[in-house]
């Protein structure tokens, strides 16, 4: 099967590749630079200059393609960007190229509990782009994770410093996933009925006790910061005012992820502790690990 995949240099997204090589598939993978075609080279991967955002250099670039999946999106703001040009505007622009190549399924890559959170800056842009696919005459497939493996890395450098913040106690219930598993659960429905899928890692955590997972990895005492939540609603309001998108986008993000439950159907099979473990020993961890892990 021909696919393209966007976003392709990203955590995920290079999960995507791998995946996508090790089944045998034909990849166009859409990088942004030149400099960025070497790091996506693979068996049957083949680079394709293009910035989705700007709609004519996409032209052409699906001819043959079967299936596109979209990892495209703004973790932290670059190059001016901002979330509607990017989230919303590049997958458009993509989506309008698929449309008029006769794909036959588009997947696109949004958020566990996104339909919930469109209040958010970083949410907001790619549910307006939900909107828009689920409207296609293309079939479309919305993948939904919940927080990647690598979303817990800088847990890490906090408990170093000595102190790790808990939003309402750290009581709330979330179950991190690997992109390697995302990536596989993207690879297996690239046919099929389904239109949208959430996808969530082995084992359910509470906050609190990815925090005690994180200082066991360091070998340090658990130390903790407690804040209400009315502080954390309040603060993640106030970010608006005082900060710009590049910051408030991703931290009201971060606030209001810990202040709700973000469970997701028990996909996955690579487990957080691996990873953290090989982060917390100095190695460079694999993004998608084996037995359990992200």
């Amino acid at each position: 099967m021909q696919l393209l995949i966007a976003g392709a240099t990203g955590t995920l997204g290079r999960a995507l590749l791998e995946e996508a090589s090790g089944r045998g598939h034909q990849v166009r993978a859409l990088v942004r630079r030149p400099a960025q075609r070497d790091a996506v080279r693979a068996p049957g991967v083949e680079p394709v200059l293009a910035r989705a955002t700007e709609a004519p250099e996409l032209s052409g670039v699906m001819e043959g393609v079967d299936v596109v999946i979209s990892a495209l999106g703004i973790t932290r703001q670059r190059d001016g960007l901002t979330y509607d040009q990017v989230d919303f505007g590049a997958n458009a622009n993509l989506l309008r190229e698929a449309e008029r190549a006769g794909v036959e399924r588009f997947q696109y890559v949004a958020s566990l509990d996104g339909r919930s959170m469109r209040e958010l800056a970083m949410i907001h842009a790619k549910e307006r782009f939900v909107d828009l696919l689920e409207a296609s005459p293309v079939p479309g497939l919305v993948l939904r994770p919940g927080g990647f493996f690598p979303d817990f890395l800088p847990l890490l450098k906090l408990a170093r410093w000595g102190w790790l913040p808990l939003v309402d106690g750290g009581r709330h219930r979330l179950n991190p996933v690997a992109p390697r598993d995302v990536a596989r659960v993207a690879l297996e429905r690239l046919t099929g009925a389904d239109t949208e899928v959430e996808v969530g890692g082995p084992t359910v955590f509470t906050h609190r006790e990815i925090g005690d997972l994180v200082f066991q990895e360091l070998e340090r005492r658990p130390r903790y910061l407690s804040v209400p939540g009315g502080l954390a609603t309040a603060l993640r309001r106030g970010l608006r005012r005082i900060t710009p998108p590049s910051v408030y986008g991703p931290l009201e993000f971060l606030i209001a992820a810990c202040s709700r439950d973000m469970v997701g159907p028990r996909l996955g099979s690579l487990e957080l502790g691996p990873f953290l473990r090989t982060a917390a020993d100095g190695a460079a961890p694999d993004s998608s690990p084996s037995p359990r892990t992200s």
